[in-house]
C-alpha cells in the first residue's frame, strides 16, 4: 500500500488527471472524505481539493486512498465518482469473495452475480480465463468506490 500512495502522492492536478465535472459532484467527494473519517477509514494520502494558482478556480480533487474500510461502510458500498479508492484488508482469498459478494448483494450493479466463494484468486492474478475476468469485473477502479 505504501508504494501505490508514493505513485498517487506524486500525480498532478491538470497533468494527469481533470476536475471533477460539476460543483455538485465536487461537493458530493469531499462529503465522502468525512463521511469515510467519522466511520473510521484512515486515509493514506488526498484527501483534499486543490486550490494552487488556477486549480482554485476549478474542481480538482487530489487522488485519495482509504485503508481500513469496513464492507459496512458507505464508502465501500456506494460510488464516489472521483479519485476514491477504499480499501478493504482480507487475509485469505476466500474472505476476499466474501467482502466482494457481500458488497455485490448491497450493490448488484457491481457485477459480481457471477462469483464463486472460495474460488483460487492465485488463478485470477495469473489470467486463466473466467477467474482472471471475475477478478478485473470484480476490483474495477471505475466500478469501486
Amino acid at each position: 500500500m505504501a508504494r501505490v500512495a508514493e505513485i498517487v502522492s506524486t500525480l498532478k492536478p491538470a497533468q494527469n488527471f481533470g476536475p471533477i465535472i460539476t460543483p455538485a459532484q465536487f461537493e458530493k467527494v469531499q462529503e465522502y472524505w468525512e463521511i469515510a473519517e467519522e466511520e473510521g477509514a484512515k486515509r493514506v494520502v488526498g484527501g483534499t481539493s486543490a486550490t494552487d494558482g488556477d486549480l482554485a478556480e476549478g474542481h480538482y480533487v487530489l487522488p485519495t486512498i482509504y485503508t481500513n474500510v469496513e464492507p459496512r461502510m458507505r464508502i465501500a458500498q456506494e460510488e464516489v465518482f472521483g479519485p476514491v479508492l477504499a480499501v478493504t484488508p482480507v487475509r485469505r482469498y476466500r474472505q476476499l469473495s466474501q467482502v466482494l459478494l457481500r458488497r455485490s448483494s448491497r450493490r448488484p450493479k457491481m457485477g459480481l452475480e457471477r462469483c464463486r466463494p472460495g474460488e483460487n484468486g492465485g488463478l485470477a492474478l495469473r489470467g486463466s480465463g473466467y477467474s482472471s475476468e471475475w477478478l478485473v469485473r470484480a476490483v474495477s477502479p471505475a466500478r469501486q468506490g
